[in-house]
């Protein structure tokens, strides 16, 4: 993370600022406007108005899946090294400069190490990230991130006022646009962020339990999981229709 100077920013509603600068991503026009709000507000403000796990969760995504589209529109060679892309400090926010894996792992999965499966978290995570974390895990989060990669759910537009129901529906899209079940074998075959992030969802039962939910497989069965590769050709512009 890297501090940059920041000024007084005019009253702002963070949430909105950041579904803005979305839009004006999605529809190709100047988004200078929303993109220095935020970077110029204050650490302050946007701790007293991101208050619930919902304001949080809606700007943050909004945010990581707006600076997606802008960096690497920018420049398409950063996809090359992801690992590098995704940790780099590149966004600004309440004048510092944060990375997508501080959003996505530090807040957005409550300071898990990206590594682990979501089975450990970070022991010694940093102020900031301990500020402005969300206080629970929601694991639908993985089916409204877009990192860029075609395998990616859709981009879609978050709102606090009705985040529940707009979670629910990226989860039920998703899965049933990447899940299969074999009854004949009673195999699963569902998308490998499931596998990625196991923990976050609970494990196998867990993800079982998901299947039964969105009617992928019946109650009763234990399938075998199987996951599908994952497809990391560059696809910007995937937007929920």
């Amino acid at each position: 993370m890297i501090t940059i100077p920041t000024k007084a920013a005019d009253t702002l509603n963070i949430s909105e600022a950041s579904q803005k600068l979305l839009y004006a991503v999605k529809t190709g026009k100047d988004y200078s406007e929303w993109k220095n709000s935020i970077a110029n507000t204050k650490e302050t403000d946007i701790t007293r108005e991101l208050t619930t796990d919902d304001f949080k969760k809606a700007f943050w995504l909004n945010m990581y899946n707006a600076y997606i589209q802008v960096l690497l529109k920018e420049d398409p060679t950063r996809f090359q090294n992801r690992s590098s892309f995704f940790s780099s400090p590149l966004i600004p926010v309440a004048g510092k400069l944060v990375s997508l894996d501080f959003i996505e792992h530090g807040i957005l999965r409550r300071s898990k190490i990206k590594i682990s499966m979501g089975y450990v978290n970070d022991f010694f995570p940093s102020a900031l990230e301990k500020n402005w974390r969300v206080d629970t895990l929601d694991y639908r989060i993985h089916f409204a991130l877009n990192c860029g990669a075609k395998s990616c759910p859709p981009v879609a537009f978050y709102t606090p006022e009705k985040l529940d129901a707009q979670l629910n529906l990226a989860t039920n899209g998703f899965m049933q646009a990447q899940s299969t079940y074999d009854s004949a074998n009673n195999t699963a075959k569902v998308s490998k962020i499931l596998s990625w992030f196991r923990g976050d969802f609970g494990s196998g039962r867990g993800v079982r339990k998901l299947l039964v939910q969105q009617h992928i497989i019946p109650e009763g069965v234990i399938p075998k999981i199987e996951y599908n590769e994952y497809n990391w050709d560059l696809e910007l512009g995937h937007y929920l229709e």
